[in-house]
């Protein structure tokens, strides 16, 4: 997470390798939720509509996640799917945002 504002969060990740440790990831699952993301609950979580495409490994990726509730916790999790459909575990864990309210 790169930034918070009340109905927005700034996310940062680098794009992954795929099985063989090279190539990119075909495409990206976002999920968030107001509790920890975990391969149990993530069927539950919210999809984030518009997650950019991939770009080669290792390359940094970002997005803006509109419509937050301030004061909220949320929690993101992210999976990436290669080319023959098979998706990857969760990403790793960080810590939840709370978007502020303007006072």
């Amino acid at each position: 997470m790169t930034g918070v504002t009340p109905h927005t969060a700034s996310l940062r990740w680098t794009s992954p390798a795929m099985d063989d440790g090279e190539g990119m990831a075909f495409e990206y699952d976002l999920r968030l939720a107001g509790e920890p993301i975990t391969d149990q609950s993530w069927q539950g979580a919210i999809q984030v509509p518009n997650e950019p495409a991939p770009l080669p490994a290792g390359m940094i990726q970002t997005m803006i996640v509109l419509g937050l509730t301030p004061a909220s916790t949320v929690h993101f999790a992210l999976k990436s799917r290669d080319a023959s459909g098979s998706w990857s575990p969760l990403s790793n864990p960080r810590p939840p945002c709370s978007p502020r309210r303007r006072t």
